[in-house]
């Protein structure tokens, strides 16, 4: 027997069987990236929330103080956050249905992962939408540009989606209230509409051109822009993450979910 041989036709045969583990293992590498990449390719059916609006509107707060029971220290992230076995009703022994809730990033330059959303969750209940109501005038204009995106993307759905605009930090004494705050978003809404009928475009309150700017959203919220017009459901309320003054908002995630 050639020993000389054997050994070299055994080195072989490891190399090929490495070589081989090798592949197989970068190309499950390769599947799970794909699949994780944003939100990834898979569909979910899970009755979904997702939390939207403007950075710094308190969102994240939001997300941590139903999720962890408390609120923490957050910073601006560019990935989603995701429970995916939130217990409703909340403050409740009795379980009644568990939901995923994801929190989207607030910077304007991220706007793709509301449409990875749309696309991965094929169950959304509804959508909070925080914002800061003490951020004055220019926060108000910020919130109406990123609403008004979200708008043209929801309302196209048969039925649209549920809408809970989550009026933040109502703890603060120059908080714009929800009733009035109604008004200015319609109003503010309504004029970026007539300002890209007229194809100039619409310029956000960071001064870059946002989104969808090849739809001027005549279509949408009436002849003279109104929630009530929409076809899906809007509410809007006060309430404060810091101080966990959230009452109004959790009826509302339980009202569209168990719905």
């Amino acid at each position: 027997m050639d020993f000389d041989l054997l050994f070299q036709k055994t080195l072989e045969n490891i190399w090929s069987i490495l070589l081989l583990a090798c592949l197989l293992v970068l190309g499950l590498a390769l599947t799970l990236f794909r699949t994780n990449s944003s939100f990834g390719k898979v569909k979910s059916s899970q009755p979904t929330v997702l939390i939207i609006g403007p950075a710094n509107s308190g969102k994240t707060s939001l997300y941590t103080l139903w999720t962890n029971g408390e609120v923490s220290n957050t910073v601006t992230s560019q990935e989603p956050n995701m429970y995916k076995s939130l217990p409703i009703p909340f403050d409740s022994d009795v379980v009644a249905a568990r939901i995923t809730i994801v929190d989207l990033p607030g910077h304007a330059k991220l706007g793709h992962l509301l449409n990875d959303a749309l696309n991965t969750y094929s169950n959304i209940k509804g959508i909070l939408f925080v914002i800061d109501a003490a951020a004055g005038p220019n926060g108000v204009r910020v919130a109406a540009e990123r609403l008004f995106t979200l708008l043209l993307r929801t309302e196209q759905r048969m039925g649209g989606i549920d809408l809970m605009i989550a009026c933040n930090k109502a703890d603060v004494f120059n908080m714009i209230p929800a009733v009035r705050m109604k008004g200015l978003l319609e109003e503010e809404i309504q004029n970026i509409r007539e300002t890209r009928s007229k194809g100039l475009g619409t310029v956000g309150a960071s001064g870059s051109l946002e989104d969808d700017n090849e739809d001027d959203g005549s279509w949408l919220g009436g002849e003279r822009f109104e929630f009530v017009n929409l076809d899906g459901e809007v509410s809007i309320s006060d309430g404060s993450v810091l101080t966990n003054n959230v009452e109004h908002w959790k009826r509302w995630v339980e009202g569209v979910v168990v719905n």
